[in-house]
Order: structure tokens, then sequence, then C-alpha cells
């Protein structure tokens, strides 16, 4: 005789997933264990997902190959705190358990770092798969129409000068794909490990993303000179800085993509930090924001890109280049190209000064 179909129906289902739940099923966790495993070093966890972590005094830099993707520290109560490669807060080491593989629950996280296998009331024991790496972002094929919409864009509505984009094209710092325009930081082999994204046809909200995969350990660097260097927030104004230099008769500097304030990571790539030790003249560009609060965070979270290349370097040679009567250099160097009468701005300025 033929088996019963399943009840299938929604009643069903509900009654089912709000049945009272088995005791000997749950897992078994003391306070004892969620405080060992808060102040464990997650270092073995770490390594035994995959990545090599090389101990730096309190912290921890987790890394695949040279690409730093977790920065681990012991903080002055004993318990570990994790942020990513973008300065984001993971948090504690149960947390970064359940980051790293996001299936696990508080306690199987705790017993990860506790015992490797958790193990249930019932004997019944499980050891979750480790999480795949992560893949470093792919360049899309390099089409006309998208070199040819790219260029069209970053000239007209950008500003941005046709010997420039030249140079940065043969640089392998700009690249071109559907709908928007390619910033590519690359490792020591040229291999794209950083991909940054601005659409042609919007602003605002989602006009630039990072591909997924890339890692902002691999900054976007614009060729120039390396006796002067500057650190900026968008590839947009890598270029633009080279414009202002062009129009000025100046030599152009290296221009290095930071990709936002509050990233630090791209200073401990050995060949960034190489340059950054090399510059004769080293600036900081700031923009100026929507309004005061974030306009103070802003400039904090530069503060602190200061301080850590002032740690490299040391000495106080760098120096933080105040946004003047424009947001940013993009927007400087679009109302210098479109031909609009200014006065020289804080920012340019500055960038003569500099080389004084």
């Amino acid at each position: 005789m033929p088996a019963a179909p399943k009840n299938t129906s929604w009643s069903a289902r509900f009654r089912a997933k709000n049945r009272p739940i088995d005791p000997d099923a749950l897992p078994i966790i003391s306070d004892r264990e969620k405080h060992l495993a808060r102040e464990t070093s997650p270092q073995e966890y770490l390594e035994s997902m995959g990545y090599r972590v090389r101990v730096e005094g309190r912290h921890l830099s987790v890394r695949i190959k040279l690409d730093e993707y977790f920065r681990s520290t012991r903080m002055p109560e004993g318990h570990w705190v994790t942020c990513d490669n973008y300065q984001n807060g993971v948090g504690d080491n149960i947390a970064l358990v359940q980051h790293l593989e996001p299936a696990l629950g508080f306690v199987d996280a705790v017993h990860r770092l506790t015992g490797g296998d958790f193990i249930l009331a019932s004997g019944a024991s499980f050891k979750p798969k480790p999480k795949a790496l992560p893949q470093p972002p792919a360049l899309p094929v390099q089409r006309f129409e998208y070199r040819s919409n790219g260029r069209a864009y970053l000239r007209d509505q950008r500003g941005i000068s046709e010997p420039t984009l030249d140079h940065a094209e043969e640089s392998g710092f700009l690249a071109y794909g559907l709908d928007g325009v390619l910033f590519v930081g690359r490792d020591d082999y040229s291999k794209p490990k950083n991909i940054t994204r601005r659409a042609i046809n919007h602003n605002g909200e989602g006009s630039k993303k990072d591909l997924r995969g890339s890692s902002k350990f691999y900054p976007q660097v614009l060729p120039g000179s390396l006796l002067e260097v500057w650190i900026v927030e968008g590839g947009v104004d890598a270029l633009a800085l080279h414009d202002i230099c062009r129009r000025a008769g100046q030599d152009v500097p290296t221009a290095i993509v930071s990709g936002g304030s509050n990233v630090l990571s791209f200073i401990d790539n050995p060949s960034v930090a190489a340059i950054l030790k090399g510059a004769v003249r080293l600036c900081v560009s700031c923009e100026r924001e929507k309004d005061d609060v974030t306009e103070g965070k802003t400039l904090a979270a530069h503060l602190k890109q200061l301080e850590r290349i002032h740690e490299l370097r040391g000495d106080h040679l760098a120096r933080l280049i105040p946004a003047g009567q424009f947001k940013d250099l993009a927007a400087e160097n679009f109302a210098q190209g479109v031909g609009i009468k200014i006065t020289r701005s804080s920012r340019a300025a500055a960038a003569t000064a500099t080389r004084d």
C-alpha cells in the first residue's frame, strides 16, 4: 500500500515549526566556556580556516598571502575584538566565527572556539565546513563600446583630459565595464585585486561600489613622480589631481586611492609603504562634507591615516590638505577645466607650497 502523502499545508508547516524543542537536542554550554571563547586567541581557529596569521604585539594581522582580510586585537580587559579590511567592526571571537561561518548559531560558535567540534546533549557531533576563501575580483572583457562610453563620461561630465585618460589606461589604473568606469588596484604581479566601479549613468546612492572580492589592501595607484605623493579618496580625484597639475605646468604626482577616510589597510601593503617612505612631499587630501558632524568624523579618520603614516615614516612630513571652495579635487578640476574663472583654492595653493 503506498505511503500517504505528506501534509504540506501551511497549517501543518506552522505546527511543525512551533513544536516544543526536545531539551535533549539542545547543546551544552556554560558561562565559563563563553568567557573562554572570548578570551582565547583566535589565531588557531583562523589558521584552521586557511588564513595566515601574523602576530603584531597585541594585534593579529589575518591574511591570505599578502591580502589582509581581518585585524584582531586583544583588549585590556582580556577579550579579543576583530575588524575587517574596511575597518568595519566584526565583534568578539564568537561574532568572528559567525561572520566566517554564518550557518553556526551562538552556541555552536562557542564550541568551535573552545573545542573544535561541538557536541549536543544527545551525543551527536558535527564539524562545520570551512568557508570558501574569498576570490579576487575579475575584470570584464574590455569592449570598444565600454571604453568609448566610459571615456566620454570622464571627459565630458567630469572634465578629465585625454592625456590623463591615456596615461591611466596605459598604467592599468583605469578600465571599463557596462555602464561604468573601473578603477583597478593591482598586486606586484599586476593582477587585479581591488576594483571600484563608478556608474556613468547616475549619481548619488549606489553610484560607486567595490566589486565582490576586492581588498583595499591593494589601493589603486595612478603613477607619477615618486617625489610627491598624494592620498585621495576616489579614482576620479586621482585623475583630477593629474589634470590640475598638468594645467599648472607641474609634474604629476603619484596618486594613491585609499577608498575612504576610514581605510588604513593600504598603508600596510609593502609596495605602498615603500612609496610612502620614499616621498619627499606627501599629502592626504580631504573633502568637504555635507555637514559639520560628518566633517568632524571624516577629519578624525584622516588624522588616524596621518598618524599611521607618521609611524611608518618615522617623521611628521605628511600633511593634510583641507578642502577649499570645492567639495573635492574632481569638482575643482571640473571648474578649472570648463573655464570658470576662480580664485586659487587653498588646496591648489597647498600643492604649490609643498614644492617649494
